[in-house]
């Protein structure tokens, strides 16, 4: 379990191999699971392109902690704090522990300092950025493009969204609420123990296919719309009108667009496309192998040697009823993977993937109308490294 006092240095989560049974078991020290010590160290900032940080009121996002008006020109993030973790597993269960310092564990992963953008990203002067500023987010441009505006921020540190960006926060979700189902029902209520309980909601996700003057249309949703939440975790309502060639309203949706802990539409709404993965066959082993790349000098490389392989996984679709399960805890199913899952068993997000020849891209959390396959676990790897779409988009991150 690690150094020093095993029983109260980690809390996390287990589950069986395969989890049918969606609610997690809360492991390790359990005052922490109220605390949520790492989880409760997130905080909104702006940054500049320099890199100064200046923290947000928690509550009050039109202000900054002290009391003077935030700019709403600078990119908006959300830091994720320094911690570490590891996924371990024996013949029937799975174990994914956080630890707030260094346990001192062979193949324990550490997370420095980061940050994420609050928003998806949006295209201002030719500049990839995380703000509010009523416009909706950026789509339909490949990733070489979507990274040379995230790098126009002022140097490399400004990055698009990666994969293990997503995977950090995917893990930081799961422990907190202890649910496969990231698309389960949101519940503001605490359980009788003082725990986070249900999901993040349906999303940007579930209703049908938008419509703008008669054309399918993806980004919807004004960036910054749920600051009202601040730091807190929650939904916000969001109504769209459909409309036909003339502009006529045809049809309405309502949406509760959610935020975890100030990052808004963390699945659903847009695919997000990642610069730090490339997807491989292996004809070989006829398999998937998972690239990645942690070098900021050669992120959206195509030259496959600028990669380390992460793992395998299968070459077919399906809803997961496992994951690879290596210390990293990596979000895509092992190679031998027999599926089999739905929306609500299991990890109850779909994964969309092929045997193509050509390299291919992740692309992360589904888009509007993807309804019960979308969530934070859904990957999605056919398309190749330059493909764009009107439901792809991406995220900033900045990594000091």
């Amino acid at each position: 379990m690690g150094d020093n006092n095993v029983f109260s240095n980690y809390y996390g989560v287990s589950f069986p191999l395969e989890p049918q049974n969606t609610l997690m078991t809360r492991i390790g020290y359990m005052p922490w699971h109220k605390s949520l010590p790492i989880q409760s160290k997130m905080k909104t900032c702006t940054i500049t392109s320099d890199g100064t940080v200046k923290y947000i009121n928690a509550s009050d996002r039109t202000k900054y902690e002290d009391g003077t008006d935030r700019d709403m020109t600078l990119n908006t993030m959300v830091e994720i704090p320094e911690f570490w973790y590891k996924c371990m597993k024996n013949d029937t269960d799975v174990f994914l522990n956080l630890y707030v310092n260094d346990p001192k564990l062979a193949d324990v992963e550490h997370v420095t300092k980061f940050y994420i953008s609050a928003y998806e990203a949006t295209t201002v002067d030719d500049k990839l950025m995380s703000v509010n500023n009523g416009s909706t987010p950026t789509v339909s441009i490949p990733r070489t493009t979507m990274q040379s505006r995230a790098r126009a921020n002022g140097s490399e540190k400004w990055n698009m969204y990666t994969y293990k960006a997503h995977r950090i926060l995917t893990i930081l979700y799961l422990v907190e609420y202890a649910c496969t189902n990231s698309q389960a029902t949101y519940n503001a209520t605490l359980t009788s123990e003082g725990y986070r309980q249900g999901g993040l909601g349906a999303g940007v996700t579930s209703a049908g296919q938008p419509v703008h003057n008669g054309s399918n249309i993806y980004s919807i949703v004004p960036c910054g719309i749920t600051d009202s939440l601040g730091n807190a975790t929650g939904v916000v309502s969001f109504t769209w009108n459909n409309t036909n060639a003339e502009g006529a309203t045809i049809s309405t949706f309502n949406y509760n667009v959610p935020s975890y802990r100030g990052v808004e539409n963390p699945f659903g709404h847009l695919w997000k496309n990642v610069i730090d993965a490339l997807v491989h066959f292996n004809s070989t082993d006829n398999c998937n192998d998972v690239m990645l790349n942690n070098n900021l000098a050669t992120f959206g490389s195509t030259t496959i040697g600028d990669y380390t392989l992460q793992g395998q996984t299968s070459i077919r679709e399906g809803y997961k009823k496992q994951l690879i399960y290596n210390s990293a805890f990596d979000l895509f199913p092992s190679k031998d993977e027999a599926f089999g899952g739905n929306t609500t068993t299991y990890w109850c997000d779909y994964n969309y993937t092929n045997n193509s020849t050509s390299d291919r891209t992740f692309l992360l959390g589904g888009s509007a109308a993807n309804g019960g396959t979308a969530g934070l676990l859904y990957v999605h790897s056919r398309n190749g490294l330059g493909a764009s779409a009107a439901n792809v988009g991406t995220r900033l991150i900045y990594i000091p």
